[in-house]
């Protein structure tokens, strides 16, 4: 019998064909090991199957062994399978149904002359067209609530910076939400019925930490905060800017929403 050499890759029917082409003495020592007890036998295969790897491993390789026994462990745990099996493991073609692609379908849809002017402004679509389209059909209040926010941003960084510490450190107080609510009313009057319109608002406060929050107040609605002493008293009078010197922006998110987001580690402005 010509001597066969490797390496080579083989399946596990070759591999069993392969170890079962053993010499006579090899099939009575073989026979003589059966005579045994159960444990010897078993012994005795276990032995058997150690040397045909250890044979494999020489003729193939160690990378080339590794891949055969991978093979061979997984056909032994997957089994022998059917062909809807096989269709599923190999779809899409050649096994699997052909879908019809995006393109194919629009084509068959466009293939009539009413459907084909239909869908032709679909198929060349503008960008700029496209841009505005899509900032059309956002909700109003959503593109409110985001240039609210914006703007309420830029007009925090235009604050000062003692004075954005002493605003977060009485963001709680129930004094700043009344220093809010009447500066912002203040505001807003001068936006509808025009600077010149309303006169200035006047404010008692002696604590100098309450005037250094009334004018943080002051400058995130863009408005001018002077302090003067009449009578032993500290008034501080609250007007606004001239029409060069600030936004025409208006800003519907009120200070104390702004640092309660801040508060509640939402999105919030950078200091």
């Amino acid at each position: 019998m010509e001597e066969m050499r490797g390496p080579f890759l083989m399946t596990s029917s070759l591999a069993q064909l392969w170890a079962a082409d053993v010499d006579p003495q090899e099939g009575r020592r073989r026979k003589g090991h059966k005579r045994k007890g159960a444990s010897g036998s078993t012994s005795m295969a276990a032995r058997a199957e150690a040397e045909e790897e250890r044979r494999l491993d020489f003729l193939l390789g160690k990378r080339a062994f590794r891949r055969y026994a991978n093979e061979k462990l997984l056909q032994d745990l997957a089994g022998p399978l059917d062909a809807d099996q096989m269709a599923m493991l190999y779809a899409p073609p050649p096994f699997g149904e052909v879908q019809a692609t995006v393109l194919a379908r629009i084509t068959e849809a466009t293939a009539d002359n009413e459907a084909a002017r239909a869908w032709e402004p679909f198929r060349q679509v503008d960008m700029d067209m496209q841009d505005s389209f899509l900032r059309g059909a956002a909700p109003p209040s959503a593109a409110k609530l985001v240039t609210s926010l914006a703007v309420a941003q830029r007009r925090w960084k235009a604050v000062e910076r003692r004075l954005r510490e002493a605003l977060r450190r009485g963001a709680d107080w129930p004094l700043l939400h009344e220093m809010d609510a009447a500066v912002g009313a203040y505001a807003d009057a001068g936006l509808e019925e025009g600077a010149g319109a309303c006169d200035d608002l006047e404010m008692q406060l002696d604590d100098a930490f309450h005037r250094l929050m009334l004018h943080g107040v002051c400058q995130y609605y863009e408005l001018v905060a002077t302090t003067s002493v009449c009578g032993g008293e500290h008034v501080t009078r609250v007007r606004y800017r001239r029409p060069g010197r600030r936004s025409d922006e208006p800003c519907h998110m009120r200070l104390t929403e702004l640092l309660g987001q801040m508060h509640a580690n939402m999105p919030a402005p950078i200091s």
